[in-house]
């Protein structure tokens, strides 16, 4: 095998690689969704606007 078919097979090989990191990001975000879904569903959760009230306050955001 040459030189260049090494450095070929290596990149495809990184290719490869970054597309199954993005497959595995997408799905622990898809997870991570799922979990929250759940939660809330079972009365867990708190409304998106009290939780951002909760953090402005909390990091001492302004409002606008």
């Amino acid at each position: 095998m040459t030189a260049t078919e090494v450095e070929s097979k290596i990149m495809a090989m990184e290719k490869e690689i970054a597309r199954l990191k993005e497959r595995l990001e997408r799905s622990e975000i898809d997870a991570a969704i799922r979990r929250s879904d759940e939660q809330f569903a079972r009365g867990e959760g708190i409304p998106a606007r009290q939780a951002l009230e909760s953090l402005r306050k909390k990091y001492n955001i302004p409002c606008r």
